[in-house]
Order: C-alpha cells, then structure tokens, then sequence
C-alpha cells in the first residue's frame, strides 16, 4: 500500500494440509518456505523496489505462536 492507502499489491500463499487440520510444524515449514517468494511476487507486482519499502506489518495473534513469528521476524531482511 501506498502512502495514500492504494493497495498496490496483494499476494499470497495459503497452506492446505492434505488431511486433518492444521499442524503447526507443517504449517510453519510452509510459512519459512514460501514467504521471501510472496514477498518478491508482492514486489513485483506493485512495481517497487524492496528500499522502497517503509513498513512491514504482521499480525501477533491469534493464531499459531510459530507460524505468527515468521510474519515477526521479517523486519531482520
């Protein structure tokens, strides 16, 4: 989004266990595995360059405390 609150881009990549519910290792796994992929496909498609970037938001909870730090830890790129 820019600083005029256009959304210049929304990606993402949604986890869909093959049975059962959620299990947060996997899900974890997922998260770790795909988000440096969302995060360059977000990029590119808002036509930007990651110095461009000002902010990154993520969400504390609820949810899945593992999963959830993964979104925490991105500030360290």
């Amino acid at each position: 989004m820019d600083s005029q609150g256009t959304i210049l881009s929304i990606a993402s990549d949604t986890y869909i266990p093959e049975s059962g519910g959620l299990h947060p290792q996997k899900v974890v796994e997922h998260h770790y595995t795909c988000y440096k992929v969302i995060l360059l496909k977000a990029i590119h498609e808002a036509k930007i360059q990651f110095s461009d970037i000002t902010l990154i938001a993520f969400s504390r909870g609820p949810g899945l405390g593992p999963c959830l730090r993964i979104g925490a830890q991105l500030h360290a790129l």
